[in-house]
């Protein structure tokens, strides 16, 4: 663990915080307790590059400025709960190992996840999004979801677009009694499990283009304006029950192994 007290101290003055990714490991370990203590004084943190070998806790946050933890591995996870971030938040390019965890917070604008990989040496959930608001666009592009069965959002509200391009993911990803204002659009992904859409409403389109789904896709009991499918394969069922679709339902070169199945309301 490094104990150069200047980058605890640049930390705690939300100075930014930068290391060589290609470095060893060791010569880029920062404590986690520095980052929590350094956010808490002074509302910012912009860290680049560093190793956490114990678990980021944000815990009862009010944070103006944007958080940016680029480049980083988190080797036990991260979690934030009963925060408010005002700016942007950023993961861009980070590597966790344990589970990465929001619950009960307000992300007031952009959140960035691309080029993220969750890689879980044990457990069942990559990523659990519970309870939170999300003002601005979420975007995961190139997102990598390794040895995990499940990434899920229950009672979520996106007011915004929710983006995933180019991404991989091995299990379910999950959206239960969720609010997307927007779109909710999968592009050019290879989901491993199930996209589950249940009891969540969305104001714009549900988009699968260009993916490739193992399991199901299902949309119980979900409200949605459009549903659109293009140059997409979806291994199991498309099952749509007590679903509403208010608009359109477009799917031009999609590929349903097991058919569909639409009942219940129209």
């Amino acid at each position: 663990m490094p104990v150069d007290d200047s980058l605890r101290e640049a930390l705690e003055a939300g100075q930014p915080v930068e290391f060589d990714a290609t470095q060893p490991r060791e010569s880029r370990l920062l404590p986690a307790s520095w980052l929590e203590r350094g956010i808490a004084a002074s509302g910012r943190l912009n860290v680049s590059g560093a190793v956490l070998d114990s678990k980021l806790t944000l815990r009862d946050l009010t944070v103006a400025h944007e958080v940016r933890l680029n480049n980083c591995l988190f080797e036990d996870g991260l979690l934030i709960e009963y925060c408010s971030f005002a700016n942007v938040v950023s993961l861009i390019g980070s590597v966790a190992l344990g589970a990465v965890i929001m619950n009960s917070s307000r992300f007031g604008s952009d959140v960035g996840l691309h080029g993220m990989r969750l890689r879980l040496a044990t457990g069942w959930q990559a990523l659990g999004v519970y309870d939170c608001t999300f003002e601005g666009v979420i975007e995961a592009q190139r997102l990598r979801v390794h040895s995990a069965k499940e990434v899920r959002f229950e009672r979520v509200s996106f007011r915004s677009d929710f983006l995933v391009m180019r991404s991989w993911l091995t299990g379910d990803v999950v959206f239960s009694s969720t609010e997307c204002g927007r779109n909710l659009d999968f592009g050019a992904a290879l989901v491993g499990g199930s996209l589950r859409v249940e009891q969540t409403q969305i104001a714009g389109a549900l988009t699968v283009a260009g993916i490739r789904l193992k399991g199901k896709l299902s949309g119980y009991a979900a409200v949605m304006d459009r549903l659109q499918g293009f140059r997409a394969r979806v291994c199991g069922e498309l099952s749509l029950p007590y679903a509403v679709v208010n608009g359109i339902v477009v799917l031009d070169e999609v590929h349903l192994d097991r058919g569909a199945t639409f009942e219940g309301r129209g």
